[in-house]
């Protein structure tokens, strides 16, 4: 996981939110809960491919050794599923990555209580390092105003933060492309109060 500068990223969250009624948060995460049970699966179906192979080979192995050189296949099959992002995803699959991140965005949502606004106007940006996913959740009084294609859109043309040269600008122009959508749908009012924390949140289970 490339590093990324908080300290930038809570500066362009103030600066959107100086022209807008809503209010930004950003959660940034190394990847949306455990897969365990895929690199466990992982392990076990390489390890039963190498029994297979052992067993069917035409050269003979010494079969004190088998149970050590199957463990051993196993544990690098995990190490790989679990250590290796590329691998890693490839072995996920992208419906489960997508139903995974989905899930934790959301509950990233009601977890920092993004629906905790005066007006409802909350707008959560998550950032799911190994799934290579950035998604924008908006709270109903935003939702209401601003349609879903215009989020997607900004994501498509962002591309992915994970693989930027530069994540922090990278999400930082996110940000911005929000604050110009959200400036034009939902201007700030007179009374415009800081609702919801500025500094992006890292590791939100």
């Amino acid at each position: 996981m490339k590093p990324i500068d908080l300290d930038a990223v809570e500066k362009a969250v103030e600066q959107a939110e100086t022209r807008t009624c809503a209010e930004l948060i950003v959660v940034i995460n190394r990847q949306s809960g455990s897969y365990l049970d895929r690199e466990l699966l992982q392990a076990t179906a390489w390890a039963l491919l190498a029994l297979l192979a052992m067993v069917y080979s035409p050269w003979q192995f010494d079969d004190t050794w088998l149970p050590p050189e199957i463990l051993l296949v196993g544990l690098a099959a995990f190490a790989a599923t679990r250590f290796v992002p590329p691998w890693q995803r490839a072995m996920l699959g992208r419906a489960r990555q997508d139903r995974q991140v989905l899930l934790h965005a959301r509950n990233a949502f009601h977890v920092l209580n993004v629906t905790g606004t005066r007006d409802r106007t909350g707008l959560l940006i998550y950032v799911s390092w190994l799934e290579v996913r950035t998604l924008i959740l908006p709270d109903f009084g935003i939702a209401g105003k601003v349609e879903p294609a215009i989020w997607q859109g900004i994501l498509d043309r962002a591309g992915s933060i994970s693989h930027h040269d530069n994540p922090t600008l990278a999400l930082c122009g996110i940000i911005e492309e929000c604050a110009k959508v959200l400036a034009e749908r939902l201007p700030p009012k007179d009374s415009n109060p800081d609702e919801l924390p500025n500094r992006p949140r890292t590791e939100v289970l």
